[in-house]
C-alpha cells in the first residue's frame, strides 16, 4: 500500500508542491522504517552511523567504519534480487517529466523513499523459512531385512453410498524406517514413546558434520572433540538443543549393503559410523540437548556390542533418532525441529515424522537488517 501511494505521488501532476509533498511524504517514511527496524533488530550502532551519513552537511559518497563489512554485500545482494533493474525503474518512474537536472540532497533522500519501499519487500523474501522433510517414505524393501515393513491392500472400491475408498494394513517393527528411540528402548522403566511430552519433540537443531571422517572410516566413533570444535566455531550449544550428527551415509539409503556397510553381503557384520561412549557422556553431561539424530541405522556404530550410546543417552531419558533424512539440507543452527513419533501405547519407539523449518534469514541475522538499511542510504548518497 505505501509503495503504491508513493509511486502514485511521485506521478501525480508537475505541481511544485506536488513534489514537495513527495519529498516529505519519503523522508517521514525514511525515518519510520528505519526506527520500526531499530525496534525490531536493536541496531542502536548502526542507526547512529546511518543517521550522521544522512545529515546534509555530512551527505558524500562515503560510508562509516562500522558498516564497511556490510558494504561488501551489496554488490551480491544487487545481483541477488535484480536490484539494478529495480533501480532503472525507480528512475524512470522519479525522473519521467517530474523532476529533471543533477538531483540535490532532498532530491536523492526522496527518491531513497522509494527504495525503503522495493528493500523492505525484498526483505520479505529474505524472511521466508524453508520447510524440510526429514523422514524416509516407508514401503517394502525399503532397507532390506534390516527395516522390515509389509503392506497389503485391505478394501478398494465402493463402500456404502461412497463410490471410492481404499484402506491397506500393515505390519511394521517399531525401529524400521525414520523413527524414534523412546527412554524405555535401552533403559527398564524409563518413559516410553507415549510418555513423551509434545514440548519435550520441539526443539532448535544444530548439525555436526562428521561425513569426511565418517566416509574414511565407516567404524568411526564420534568424539568429544567433534563437540568440542564445533562450539569453538559456532558459539556454545543452546539449552534444549536437539542435536544432528551428518555422516554422510543417508545418501545410500535403499542401498542395504553400501548403508549397512556389509563387507561381502555378511549379515549381522555392519559397518557404519555411531556415536563413542565418551561422547554420549559428553551429550548428557551437557545438560543442553534432549535428543540426538543420525543419517544411520544405530545411534552406535555398526560393530558396536556394548550399545554404549543407547545405554548412556536413553538411560538419561534423552531420546534418539534413527534413519534421518535430508540432514545435509539444515542448516548448521537456525532451525526448529518437529518430532512427531506414532503414539504406541508402552512403546519402545515407533515411526516417526520429522520435518524441520529454517529461521527466517533477517531473524536471525542482524547483518542482513544492517543491509536493508544500509542499500536505502548508499542510493540516496550516490544517485545522480
Amino acid at each position: 500500500m505505501a509503495a503504491a501511494a508513493t509511486l502514485r505521488e511521485i506521478t501525480a501532476g508537475d505541481k511544485e508542491e506536488d513534489v514537495s509533498a513527495f519529498r516529505s511524504h519519503c523522508r517521514n517514511f525514511l525515518v519510520e522504517s528505519i526506527l520500526q527496524i531499530q525496534k525490531r533488530f536493536d541496531l542502536d550502532a548502526e542507526i547512529h552511523d546511518i543517521v550522521q551519513c544522512t545529515l546534509p552537511q555530512n551527505a558524500a559518497p562515503t560510508i562509516p567504519p562500522s558498516l564497511e563489512g556490510i558494504c561488501q554485500k551489496l554488490t551480491y545482494l544487487r545481483e541477488l534480487h535484480n536490484n539494478e533493474k529495480i533501480d532503472r525503474e525507480w528512475r524512470e518512474h522519479a525522473m519521467h517529466d517530474k523532476v529533471n537536472g543533477d538531483l540535490n540532497w532532498e532530491d536523492k533522500m526522496a527518491l531513497s523513499g522509494i527504495t525503503v519501499v522495493c528493500i523492505l519487500m525484498l526483505n520479505v523474501f529474505l524472511t521466508r523459512s524453508e520447510w524440510i522433510d526429514m523422514s524416509h517414505a516407508y514401503r517394502e524393501n525399503m532397507n532390506g531385512a534390516t527395516d522390515p515393513f509389509e503392506i497389503s491392500l485391505l478394501h478398494y472400491g465402493a463402500t456404502g453410498r461412497a463410490p471410492f475408498a481404499i484402506t491397506y494394513k500393515m505390519r511394521l517393527n517399531e525401529h524400521s524406517g525414520t523413527h524414534i528411540d523412546a527412554p524405555v528402548h535401552f533403559s527398564k522403566g524409563k518413559p516410553t514413546v507415549d510418555e513423551l511430552s509434545p514440548e519435550n519433540l520441539i526443539g532448535h537443531a544444530i548439525v555436526v558434520n562428521i561425513t569426511e571422517q565418517a566416509l574414511k572410516n565407516p567404524d568411526y566413533e564420534v568424539s568429544v572433540d567433534d563437540f568440542t570444535n564445533w562450539e569453538k566455531e559456532h558459539g556454545a550449544i543452546p539449552k534444549g538443543t536437539i542435536v544432528f550428527l551428518l555422516t554422510g551415509y543417508g545418501k545410500y539409503w535403499g542401498n542395504v549393503i553400501k548403508y549397512m556397510g556389509l563387507v561381502g553381503n555378511i549379515s549381522g557384520d555392519f559397518h557404519f559410523p555411531g556415536i563413542g561412549k565418551d561422547a554420549a557422556q559428553w551429550i548428557v553431561d551437557s545438560g543442553k540437548i534432549k535428543g540426538v539424530g543420525l543419517d544411520v541405522r544405530s545411534l552406535d556404530r555398526g560393530q558396536s556390542k556394548d550399545f554404549f550410546a543407547h545405554r548412556i543417552l536413553l538411560g538419561n531419558e534423552l531420546f534418539g533418532l534413527e534413519n534421518v533424512k535430508n540432514i545435509e539440507k539444515l542448516p548448521t543452527r537456525g532451525a526448529i525441529v518437529y518430532v512427531s513419533p506414532m503414539k504406541i501405547k508402552n512403546g519402545s519407539g515407533g515411526p516417526t515424522r520429522i520435518f524441520a523449518q529454517t529461521d527466517p534469514v533477517a531473524r536471525s541475522s542482524h547483518q542482513t537488517a544492517s543491509i536493508v538499511l544500509l542499500l536505502s542510504i548508499v542510493f540516496a548518497i550516490l544517485l545522480k
